[in-house]
């Protein structure tokens, strides 16, 4: 008695044709349409992400070794409520996880930045 069919017609199926043959982008926002289900951990993965651990890093690193405080912490905080007002307000998945993506590319930049200066 066969109640379960394994059927290999998805396999071939499951890979778009326009991502076999396309780059980086295309399979990166293939990547994200795939996590529009997960939107919520998405959500609160960046705001404990922001909240816990890029603001006060940056601020704490950059403070710590010297460097322009009030800019670096005027642009997280700008980059932290774009992401959360984004999430809020309902905006669309791509929108609001290429804000995290920018978010932490700028959190980087500013302490890549910050070391630049030390040395």
């Amino acid at each position: 008695m066969a109640t379960h069919k394994i059927s290999t017609s998805f396999i071939s199926n499951s890979i778009p044709a326009h991502t076999q043959n396309e780059g980086f982008a295309s399979k990166y926002l293939d990547f994200v349409d795939g996590q529009k289900a997960n939107s919520i951990a998405w959500w609160l993965g960046s705001l404990l992400l922001h909240g816990c651990i890029l603001v006060p890093l940056t601020f704490l690193f950059v403070y710590s070794t010297g460097g322009p405080t009030g800019l670096f912490l005027a642009i997280s905080m700008l980059a932290f409520f774009v992401n959360v007002i984004a999430n809020m307000g309902g905006a669309g998945f791509r929108f609001t996880f290429n804000s995290l993506v920018v978010s932490v590319i700028i959190h980087l930049v500013m302490i890549g930045l910050t070391i630049i200066n030390i040395l």
